[in-house]
């Protein structure tokens, strides 16, 4: 089986990084069998430090064009690879000398369309960054070593060890050449992109647990760039295109994924949507500038079009919402509550859109959202006249808690104490509160409703009385249910 690779590094003004990267590729243990150097155009000594690497090994090879960017300089790159297999490097970043080794034993296994990988993370001395996970290390995510197709691939990492970098993975570039996958020119997120299509497409793919690529933050890169109008509406763009994609592969729309595809929908409307509120607000503060200023029209165009850009997103968003939700079906109460709050969002916001359209669906989902609270919440003995309960919390997730059941059960009957961590005393919602400290027999049940809370209250509650039956919501839930509430009761 042919498992030749070429590595694809697109190159723009890097000096100060590319001979860190270049040397990570040529000292191998076992070597790579093309790289391809696509020069974008570089101002700097950058084009001169390839020419030499070029001329010195001869399985790398040259190209150059004028500055058109990251994709265009992926896209000639697999133009004119040999290799059966096709991975990318970023020229600011560098590989771990056993990477080809280690991902060619791999391939000798079997036909894969891909093998993804993991990454280590550094940071510049003088980064501004911060991240507090890592997540290009999957470790943890239950898939390594595991065969899948591509589509079971994305739901096993989907969303938090997804990871959308072209980077970490290599490709059969037979079945890119087959589907016609490129990555998108002159936008920003291509990677979203192409990530996303082709794992639609692979039909056996596989991850390792090994952290063969060294990703770089610093400040100048392209991921670390201020976000502006143009990445706004590169994102839409991008979105538009993966929803497109979505649309037209039919064996998506099974019910088996709809659950999925909804969510990445949901999701990625929800980031767009929240880029589009900050850009609004730096928008406004360019005006209140100008204003001062005595100097007109500065800003407002922009964000006229920004505005135009969402709009036509929202039309799309609401018709794959519109398509892909069954109430029946949506069993994931997160998703549920995400939908509601960006449709509320867009129904609240001064926006040239079908409201009634909106509401439609909005109370689809609510119908949804009842299901789910009902099936949950009549199962507690609240209305129990004859139970004595404890509900462990005083803040949002009982208000939350109650405000649902009074509306989709019924009333609260049950003999009801409030427990609080800190308190000694007091009342709350006209009954009593007491510490925790002084949970008795007396109580015939306690329910905790907190999320962030929930496992040091029950370890409190065990701490006192290891025998009292305790109702918990976040055994497989890993998200707030209850806290949000208001939106949902407006609606029901």
């Amino acid at each position: 089986m042919d498992v030749s690779i070429t590595i694809i590094i697109p190159v723009y003004n890097v000096e100060e990084y590319l001979k860190q990267c270049l040397e990570s590729v040529v000292n191998q243990s076992v070597p790579f069998d093309e790289v391809i150097l696509v020069n974008d155009g570089s101002t700097d000594s950058s084009l001169s430090i390839c020419r030499h690497y070029a001329s010195a090994y001869n399985y790398i090879k040259l190209l150059s064009q004028d500055n058109r960017g990251l994709s265009a300089a992926r896209n000639i790159g697999m133009g004119h690879a040999s290799g059966s297999y096709i991975m990318f490097l970023d020229s600011d970043d560098y590989l771990r000398t056993d990477t080809a080794h280690i991902i060619k034993e791999h391939l000798k296994e079997s036909h894969y369309d891909a093998v993804f990988f993991d990454a280590d993370i550094f940071f510049e001395d003088d980064c501004n960054y911060f991240i507090s996970r890592n997540g290009y290390d999957r470790k943890d995510a239950g898939i390594d070593n595991m065969d899948m197709n591509g589509l079971e691939y994305f739901r096993m990492c989907y969303p938090g060890d997804y990871v959308a970098s072209a980077c970490m993975a290599v490709y059969n570039k037979q079945l890119i050449e087959k589907e016609k996958i490129e990555f998108p020119e002159g936008m920003f997120y291509e990677d979203t992109y192409f990530s996303f299509v082709f794992a639609i497409k692979a039909k056996c793919v596989k991850h390792i647990s090994e952290k063969l690529y060294q990703r770089r933050y610093r400040n100048h890169s392209i991921t670390m760039s201020n976000y502006s109008e143009k990445n706004f509406r590169d994102h839409i763009d991008i979105g538009l295109l993966i929803w497109n994609v979505i649309k037209q592969n039919q064996e998506l729309w099974i019910p088996a994924w709809r659950e999925l595809f909804l969510s990445f929908v949901n999701d990625y409307f929800g980031l767009v949507w929240n880029k589009f509120q900050l850009l609004k607000k730096q928008n406004e503060f360019r005006d209140a500038q100008c204003a001062r200023q005595t100097f007109m029209g500065c800003g407002v165009s922009a964000s006229g079009s920004m505005q135009a850009c969402l709009e036509a997103m929202i039309g799309q968003y609401l018709l794959m919402t519109d398509a892909l939700y069954l109430p029946d079906a949506v069993e994931d109460i997160s998703l549920l509550n995400k939908l509601l709050h960006n449709l509320h969002y867009i129904y609240s916001e001064n926006l040239r859109i079908n409201r009634e359209n909106i509401r439609r669906i909005i109370l689809n989902v609510v119908k949804g959202l009842k299901r789910f609270y009902f099936t949950l919440l009549s199962r507690l003995p609240l209305h129990q006249k004859a139970w004595t309960i404890g509900i462990y919390g005083t803040g949002n997730h009982t208000e939350g808690l109650l405000a649902i059941f009074e509306k989709a059960v019924g009333s609260v009957d049950c003999k009801l104490v409030f427990i609080d961590s800190y308190r000694e005393d007091g009342v709350y919602r006209g009954r009593k509160v007491i510490n925790y400290k002084k949970i008795d027999e007396s109580l015939d049940l306690i329910i905790v409703s907190s999320f962030l809370y929930e496992k040091e209250m029950i370890q409190h509650i065990r701490d006192i009385n290891s025998e009292i039956p305790i109702c918990r919501f976040y055994e497989k839930a890993k998200e707030d249910m209850f806290s949000e509430y208001k939106i949902f009761l407006e609606y029901f």
